[in-house]
């Protein structure tokens, strides 16, 4: 049986990596990501994320509905040190 194309297979397959400083809104020099067919530059993950939700919801008919960002947090496994470091930085 063949698995069934799709977006999240597509994503999953993609071979692209997010930059740390992206992620934890460092201000580096080439810390961005431009997305072409929009003519957007990203400076962190978190605005790319939240922009991504918005203009998802638009295109479904929802674009009136605000958003509103209570809280964040850092992802964390429970198990590897390296990660508490991390953490702290994001906080």
């Amino acid at each position: 049986m063949q698995k069934a194309n799709s977006v999240i297979d597509a994503v999953e397959e993609a071979s692209f990596s997010i930059p740390i400083g992206f992620a934890l809104f460092e201000d580096f020099p080439f810390t961005f990501r431009d997305y072409l067919a929009t003519r957007v530059r990203y400076r962190n993950l978190f605005d790319m994320m939240v922009d991504a939700k918005i203009s998802s919801m638009a295109i479904t008919g929802h674009g009136n509905i605000w958003v509103i960002v209570a809280e964040t947090g850092w992802p964390s496994s429970g198990i590897d040190a390296g990660e508490v470091d991390v953490t702290f930085l994001y906080c």
